[in-house]
């Protein structure tokens, strides 16, 4: 892959990311301390902790189907099969709802 494939990935998974992060219901400081880490890994292109901070925040908060998506797309740009198979469990529980 060349750097400006590789550029553009990246910029597909930030997008899914933000997406992403514009869906957390923030009803706690826990929450936004999670977001603010969210933010800082991001501003570091550390993608993975980015989306690893994501999930830890939704783990302890229920989050939407939207969430979910959102999250499921960003591991499947950075070919976390496993990761986003999991995501796509949580968007199917919480379609729904």
């Amino acid at each position: 892959m060349s750097n400006f494939e590789l550029l553009g990935q990246w910029e597909i998974t930030e997008a899914w990311l933000r997406e992403a992060s514009s869906w957390i219901v923030v009803n706690s400081d826990s929450a936004k301390n999670g977001l603010n880490n969210f933010k800082e890994y991001l501003s570091h292109n550390e993608l993975e902790l980015a989306l690893d901070e994501l999930a830890e925040v939704a783990m302890n908060f229920p989050q939407s189907h939207r969430f979910w998506d959102s999250m499921c797309q960003a591991a499947a740009s950075m070919k976390l099969d496993e990761r986003s198979n999991a995501f796509a469990t949580q968007w199917a529980a919480t379609r729904g709802v």
